[in-house]
C-alpha cells in the first residue's frame, strides 16, 4: 500500500437533500486529505441536485436514474481510484479523522480487505442518544474470519457508514446485484468480504449513524409490527444465495454453512411456520428446531441469555400451533412487541451475564 494511499468517499443519496450537504461536508473536511469524494444521486426529485452541484470540481457528481441503492454504489465504485473505499449514506455523518484512522489500520494490519467501526446513534438533528451501533458491549472481531466464517458465518460489523474496504478486495465480489440489493447492499459486501482477506475493527466510532422518521424502524406505543411475509422470504431467499456465493468463492459447494446461520435459522422457522405453503426450502420444522439450537449454543459470541432464550423460542416455535407461532414470530423479530415479563427477563439476564463478566 501506497505511503498515503488515495481514499475514496462514496456518497450515496435518494431524495435525502435535508441530509446531503453534512454528509458531503463530513467527507471533505477529513483530517486525512488524500481523498476523492464521489457522490452518487440515484434519480432524486428533491432539491439534491443543486446541493450536489453547489460543490463544484470539489466533488465527483454522478446523476443516474433510479436504480436502487445497490446500482448506486456499483456505479460509484466504478468511478472510484482509490486503493481504499468507503461508502457513506448521505443522511449519516463521518467524524473528522475516521479516514486516517482507517488508513492507519490498513498499513498496520497486513491482508485486510475490511476495516470497520461503530456509529454513534444521533437524533434527526444529530444529537448523540447515548449508543452506538453495535452496541459498545459487542466484541468486533479483528483477524483473519475465515476459519470461523465457514463454520458459523455471522459476525459484528456495523452498517454502511462503518466500513472502509480494500478497492482490490471489493473488485472480487462487485459488482452488487442490483435486483437483489435495491436496498441494503451492504449485507452482500459485508457477508462475502471476510472470505477476500482479514478485518480489522476499531472500537472507537467513526461516523454518526442519524435516526429519523425514515430510517430508524422503531415502532413505539400501542402499534403492534407485524412481518412483511413477501419481503421475509425474499430475504431468506437472498441469503440462501450468499451462502451459495461463499462456497463459491471458496471453492467447497459440500460447505453446509446454512445449517449452522443462528439467524438464517430463526428466519427459515418463522416462515415454515407462518408461511408454510409459500415456504421457499424443502426441509422440515424438526431439523430446523434442532439445527437452530445447536448453532446457537455453540455459534460464538453469543450471551449465556441470547444461548437460552433462543432455544427455548426454537422449542416453543416447534409446537405452537400457527396463530401462537405469529405471536411468538413477530416478538422475536421485534423487540416492541414482546410481552413485558419477557422484556423483564431478558434485561435480567443480561444485567446478570454484565455482572459475571465484571467479576
Amino acid at each position: 500500500m501506497e505511503s498515503t494511499p488515495l481514499v475514496s468517499i462514496i456518497v450515496t443519496s435518494y431524495n435525502y437533500a435535508r441530509y446531503l450537504r453534512q454528509a458531503i461536508d463530513s467527507a471533505l473536511e477529513q483530517t486525512y486529505t488524500n481523498i476523492e469524494v464521489i457522490v452518487v444521486d440515484d434519480g432524486s426529485k428533491d432539491d439534491s441536485p443543486n446541493v450536489i452541484a453547489s460543490y463544484g470540481d470539489r466533488i465527483i457528481p454522478i446523476l443516474k436514474e433510479n436504480g436502487g441503492q445497490g446500482s448506486a454504489w456499483n456505479t460509484g465504485f466504478a468511478a472510484a481510484k482509490g486503493e481504499i473505499v468507503a461508502f457513506l449514506d448521505s443522511d449519516d455523518v463521518l467524524l473528522p479523522d475516521i479516514i486516517q484512522r482507517v488508513v492507519e489500520a490498513f498499513k498496520s494490519h497486513s491482508g485486510t480487505a475490511k476495516v470497520q467501526y461503530r456509529l454513534h446513534l444521533t437524533d434527526a438533528d444529530c444529537n448523540l442518544i447515548g449508543r452506538t451501533t453495535p452496541l459498545m458491549r459487542r466484541k468486533m472481531p479483528t483477524g483473519d474470519l475465515r476459519p470461523k466464517i465457514l463454520k458459523f458465518p455471522n459476525y459484528n460489523w456495523p452498517p454502511s457508514s462503518g466500513n472502509a474496504f480494500l478497492a482490490e478486495a471489493l473488485r472480487q465480489i462487485m459488482p452488487v446485484p442490483e435486483d437483489t440489493y435495491r436496498v441494503s447492499p451492504d449485507l452482500y459486501v459485508n457477508v462475502l468480504i471476510p472470505i477476500m482477506g482479514s478485518i480489522a475493527s476499531l472500537e472507537e466510532p467513526g461516523a454518526l449513524y442519524r435516526r429519523h422518521g425514515k430510517n430508524n424502524g422503531v415502532t413505539t406505543g400501542s402499534v403492534v409490527q407485524s412481518i412483511d411475509l413477501v419481503e421475509f422470504r425474499r430475504n431468506l431467499v437472498n441469503t440462501a444465495e450468499l451462502h451459495k456465493k461463499r462456497k463459491e468463492l471458496v471453492g467447497d459447494s459440500s460447505l453446509n454453512i446454512e445449517d449452522r446461520d443462528s439467524k438464517f435459522l430463526i428466519g427459515r422457522m418463522v416462515s415454515k411456520k407462518v408461511d408454510r405453503d409459500n415456504y421457499p426450502f424443502k426441509d422440515n420444522v424438526f431439523s430446523i428446531c434442532l439445527n437452530g439450537i445447536i448453532a446457537c449454543l455453540v455459534e460464538p459470541g453469543l450471551s449465556i441469555a441470547q444461548r437460552l432464550l433462543t432455544s427455548i423460542w426454537f422449542l416453543a416455535m416447534l409446537v405452537a400451533p400457527k396463530p401462537l407461532a405469529c405471536q411468538f414470530a413477530n416478538s422475536f423479530i421485534f423487540p416492541s412487541n414482546r410481552p413485558p415479563l419477557v422484556t423483564k427477563a431478558i434485561t435480567w439476564a443480561r444485567k446478570m451475564q454484565r455482572t459475571r463478566a465484571q467479576a
